[in-house]
């Protein structure tokens, strides 16, 4: 469901998100960016149909405890914008993005040992009380899906019945983060483990 927006900028900010939709973009972190792009066109008041070089300028300014990559993508969503605007036949200031920021993610890489602990402490885990309900009974299996698979946490938790094939040993994948659908292996091992909680 697309929102209803105030700025000079409204209309064309609702028809191009509802393009990316319609190309098959889920366009959701976009559509909050362009929210606040809006509100800020709001808050200034802004009068010309197209983007203005002051506009963008004070879109595109450094916010306090931004992360440089954040401050990219704000930047990139109001370019997007201010493109399709362009395209329209309406002048239209398209910002320069700043320079693509260094990762400065470091991953952890488990040892053998710590993920032998995780699986008994998962193996472990008991309730207080009886609640059939609860996510407690399946925590082991989901370890060991996450473990084998390289599965996102939100494309594990995502997937329906329908979605576990045991009897060829296959998961499909259909919210994945691109938003196209995959079919990912599963070992023998890790099909008898997820055949103990169906």
């Amino acid at each position: 469901m697309i929102k209803s927006y105030k700025s000079i900028y409204g209309l064309h900010i609702k028809q191009f998100i509802e393009m990316k939709r319609t190309l098959g973009f889920k366009y959701n972190r976009g559509a909050v960016i362009l929210a606040q792009i809006d509100s800020l066109a709001g808050e200034r008041v802004e009068i010309s149909s197209g983007i203005t070089k002051e506009f963008a300028e004070k879109w595109g300014k450094k916010r306090t405890n931004e992360s440089d990559y954040y401050q990219y993508q704000r930047i990139g969503f109001l370019t997007q914008l201010s493109s399709y605007i362009l395209d329209l036949g309406i002048q239209s200031y398209i910002p320069k993005l700043p320079p693509f920021p260094q990762s400065t993610f470091i991953p952890y890489i488990y040892s053998q040992k710590e993920i032998e602990a995780l699986f008994k402490a998962s193996d472990e885990l008991k309730l207080s009380n009886v609640q059939m309900d609860s996510c407690i009974f399946c925590m082991p299996a989901l370890i060991r899906l996450l473990y084998s698979t390289g599965l996102r946490i939100g494309e594990a938790l995502a997937m329906k019945m329908e979605d576990v094939n045991l009897d060829e040993n296959y998961l499909r994948v259909r919210d994945s983060k691109n938003g196209k659908e995959r079919i990912i292996p599963i070992s023998d091992s890790l099909a008898s483990v997820c055949k103990e909680i169906m």
